[in-house]
């Protein structure tokens, strides 16, 4: 009796990390001009309901008016609802579906804002991590212990 055996290494499944990211329309600008910043999400492990966060910014560098239109993103479904609030530095967001509407499901973009470059230096946006929360349908807290977050850096000249 003969009896093969391979021993042929398998490689382990691609981990796959959710990422949330703010992405600028321009890594360099003039003084003066008008930014556009998304927050773009990736790779959820699970559907979500709403988002709370906070977003740091060089208020020495850049203005930002809490008076944006269309400011919720595409992942969203039209009928979301959101507040967004701008104080010393700071973007406080809060986005949700309205009930009856399905969970956030898809990658894409959970909002979008504009700002104004006003000195000249390097300006930097940060989500803070300890103020980002996603909720699931029941308004349960969504943990994700390996979530990557990558900030924004302009240039202004």
């Amino acid at each position: 009796m003969l009896l093969m055996m391979s021993c042929e290494e398998t490689s382990d499944p691609e981990v796959i990390i959710p990422m949330i990211t703010l992405e600028s329309s321009n890594t360099t600008s003039a003084v003066g001009s008008t930014i556009s910043i998304t927050v773009e999400i990736a790779d959820f492990p699970s559907d979500f309901f709403a988002v709370s966060m906070r977003i740091s910014f060089d208020s020495n560098r850049l203005t930002i008016s809490a008076d944006q239109s269309d400011w919720i993103g595409s992942v969203w479904s039209s009928s979301a609802i959101g507040f967004l609030e701008v104080e010393s530095g700071l973007v406080y967001v809060s986005i949700t579906q309205i009930a009856g509407t399905s969970d956030v499901s898809d990658d894409g973009t959970v909002l979008t804002f504009d700002l104004t470059a006003e000195q000249i230096g390097v300006a930097s946006l940060d989500l803070i991590q300890s103020h980002l929360v996603f909720y699931d349908v029941d308004g349960a807290e969504i943990t994700m212990s390996d979530l990557e977050i990558e900030g924004a850096s302009i240039t202004i000249e």
